[in-house]
Order: C-alpha cells, then structure tokens, then sequence
C-alpha cells in the first residue's frame, strides 16, 4: 500500500542515514575544534567556522524536526542578529555579528537532529576527546614548564617570558580554563550515564580537570570548579564519604600543624589581589559599561563596539579595551531588549524543563535536569572568566550541548514514556499516594 506522500511523489519524511551519520561525525569533531579555533586558521577562517557550516547543511539533508527549542532558536536568533544589523557600525561588528550566527547556527543545527539520548552520549564523548587532546599539552607545561609557541600571541613579550599560568595550545590560559571547566559539566552527565570503562574514564578525566585550572590561574573558573566537585559529591555516596572524611582530616591537620595564621595570610592576600590593578582594572571596566548602557538609555552602543567607546569612558581601565563580561556584550552591545529576551529564555528553559519533567523524573532526566541547572548557575561565572564571550566558539559548543539537554528533556514522549510506570496489564494506575486517597475517599462515602 502506497502512502499519499509517495503517490504525490514527495520526498519520504524518514530521516536520511548517511547525512545523520555525518551530523554525528560532525559532532564529534565539535568540543576539539572549538578549542583549536585560536590556533589556525584555513583561508582565514577558524577550522570550527567550516565545520559549522558543514553541519548546518548536513542536518538540513538528514530531513530534521523542527520542535519546540529550535524553533524558539530560530526566532531569539533572527531577533538577535536584526537588531545586530541595526546597530552594526564598523567591519568588527559585523565580525561580532557573523561569529553570533555561525554559533546560533551551531545550536540550531544540533536540536534539529539531536531527539534522542544516544545524541547526549554522543556529545559527552565528543567532550570527553576533546578535554583529554587539551589537557594533554597542559600537561607537559606542568611538567616542563615549557608554554606552546603561540603562548599568550599579541602580548608583550615580557608577559610572555614571565607569566607561568598554562594554555595548552589554546593561546589564553582564561579560554584554557573555560574549555576545561564548560567540558566538566558534560564529564560528569557521562559519567552517570555511561557504563564499562567509559565510566570511569569520564570520572578520572573530571577529577583531573580542577587541578589542571588551578594552574591556568583562572580563579571564576576554579571556583565554578569547586561548584561541579559538589554536584558530584551529590551524585555518589561514595565522593560523599571521601569529601566529608578529607575535609574532617584537613581540619585537624591545619589545627594540630598551627597553619590557621597562613591560611588568614593567604585571605588578606586574595582580598589584596581584589584590590590590586588587575581587580580595579576588571571593576572599571563593570563600570564603564554601566556607563554605556546609561548614556545610550539601553538602547546599546552596538556589536563589537566596547573596545572602541571605552576609552572615552570615565574610569581608567590601565590598557585593558575587552568587556570581560558576557553580559556586558550582549546588554551594552545589542541593547536592553536583547538582554533581557536571552535571560528570560534561559529561565524560560530551566522552568519549562523541570514542569515537563514533573514530581518524579526519571533518573537520566534528573541528570539533565541537573547538568542544565548547574549550567545556568555558572554562567554569570563563566561569563566573566575569558576577556571576549560571544566570539569565542568554546562558548557556542557549550550552549549547544545544553541545548541538546534541553530538547531531550522536553521531547514530546517524556510525560507518555514515564507514566509507565503507573500500568498494569496496558491498564492505567494511580499512583500509590493517590490510591489511598482515593481509598479514603470511597470509605467515607460509604
């Protein structure tokens, strides 16, 4: 029997397997090429700028589903980039605007094809290669002492002979440290979701990633670590136990060795630091964004134009042009509106999720429910570790996995797939406390 697409001969609605295969090719080269963006470039492009564009096209020919997250995707993204192009005012701005597209188009691409939980472990794996290719060099800096040849590019060459905080090859130790700490997150989901080997690769390599971010220097991304180790501890009794045993023989050893005096010493000291030009730099640059974003009523100053108006700011900022703040290039570059439709979409998904999820989610949503909430925690964090946010292709791997987490976690079969467990017999039953109730009910009517 013939279906009315093929009499009308149109093209059948099952999705192409060679192009789902290469989507998934694709994937797996993401986390690593994002990082190895600041290292070369093919034809002047970074190779993650291909690669996207690649991917856009192959996820169009695996003839994908356009469900509730890409189609908001679809609709922030044309909002974003319309409001880009109106406030666009120089080539570097358009640099901005193009770099936001190919990241949107990451995301999109990824949610167009990503239905299915095999596209989740897929993804961690893809991390899991790319943390261990990064780490590797960071390694032997470790060891060596020896930085990559294009360690700290564009910098004085006395900063590059000094400064002893490790990059791997990914140039800026603050981008280093954000790859490591954004990888983390999907570390652990593997973690829990993976069985065999893989398991504990995934938790050898998330162990190791705090440690290897201490010595990038990158205390947001550090303390986001500290962060991810307690949602870990959260996850096994056993790190509980550890955890809890460790910090009761810390304590003692630091009383009975008398280090509390060193341990008060090295307090003054990072609340020195805060103070020192480093941390005035970062606060003047806080506020002369502020600044901006008063003296343009929230309208915005528009893409890519921070480094240019902050020297006609009044705080001094000691040479430092670059925001340092994902929030400040989106509500003083695009403006208020755009800001606050990004914010409000990102709530909109946690809220969305966890309703859809319902009172007892199942234990691989939980986990994604988690990672996705454990995300937007560190995200105001995160978004002040690296001196550029929306340029770098790092951050757009990262939303792109947790857009994936969001398009499982309300997938339209969530709720049918979980009620379930309330069948008998292909009969619906009540749930236990439900049940009683309904017990109750019936005995008092009698």
């Amino acid at each position: 029997m013939t279906t009315m697409a093929q009499r009308a001969g149109l093209p059948s609605s099952q999705p192409s397997r060679a192009a789902v295969w290469f989507v998934k090719f694709l994937l797996i080269l993401l986390p690593f090429a994002s990082a190895w963006a600041s290292t070369t470039t093919i034809a002047g492009l970074p190779p993650v700028r291909l690669l996207v564009v690649v991917l856009v096209l192959a996820a169009l020919a695996a003839r994908p589903r356009v469900e509730i997250v890409s189609q908001v995707l679809i609709a922030v993204g044309m909002f974003w980039i319309a409001m880009g192009v109106f406030l666009m005012r120089d080539a570097e701005g358009f640099k901005e605007i193009l770099g936001v597209l190919v990241g949107l188009l990451t995301m999109i691409s990824v949610t167009l094809v990503g239905h299915e939980l095999s596209w989740i472990i897929l993804m961690c794996r893809a991390w899991l290669g790319g943390v261990i290719i990064a780490i590797l060099p960071g390694l032997y800096e470790i060891a060596t002492g020896t930085h990559m040849p294009n360690y700290r590019l564009g910098a004085p060459a006395y900063v590059r002979k000094t400064a002893t905080d490790i990059a791997s090859f990914m140039v800026n130790p603050n981008l280093f440290a954000y790859f490591l700490t954004a990888g983390m997150v999907a570390l652990i989901v593997g973690w829990q979701l993976e069985k065999g080997w893989l398991r504990w690769a995934y938790f050898s390599v998330a162990l190791l990633v705090p440690p290897v971010t201490w010595f990038t220097g990158s205390r947001l991304c550090l303390a986001a670590c500290v962060v991810l180790l307690a949602w870990m501890c959260v996850r096994s009794r056993v790190l509980t136990m550890i955890a809890a045993i460790g910090a009761c023989a810390g304590a003692v050893v630091v009383i009975a060795a008398g280090m509390i005096p060193q341990l008060i010493d090295a307090y003054n000291t990072f609340i020195v630091n805060l103070n020192s030009n480093s941390g005035q730099t970062r606060l003047h640059l806080y506020q002369n964004a502020g600044w901006m974003f008063v003296n343009t009523k929230g309208v915005g100053i528009g893409p890519g134009r921070y480094t240019q108006e902050v020297a006609g700011a009044p705080w001094r900022t000691y040479g430092a042009i670059d925001p340092h703040n994902g929030f400040t290039e989106v509500f003083v570059g695009y403006g208020m509106l755009v800001g606050v439709i990004l914010v409000a979409l990102a709530l909109a998904a946690l809220i969305a999720a966890i309703r859809r999820a319902g009172g007892r989610p199942g234990y691989t949503e939980t986990v994604l429910l988690q990672a996705v909430g454990v995300s937007l925690l560190l995200c105001p964090v995160l978004a002040m570790a690296n001196s550029s946010y929306l340029k770098a292709p790092v951050v757009w791997a990262q939303m792109a996995t947790i857009a994936l987490w969001c398009q499982y976690l309300l997938r339209p079969d969530l709720i049918v797939h979980r009620s379930a467990r309330y069948q008998i017999d292909g009969q619906r039953r009540l749930p236990r406390r439900r049940r009683v109730l309904a017990r109750a009910i019936s005995a008092d009517q009698k």
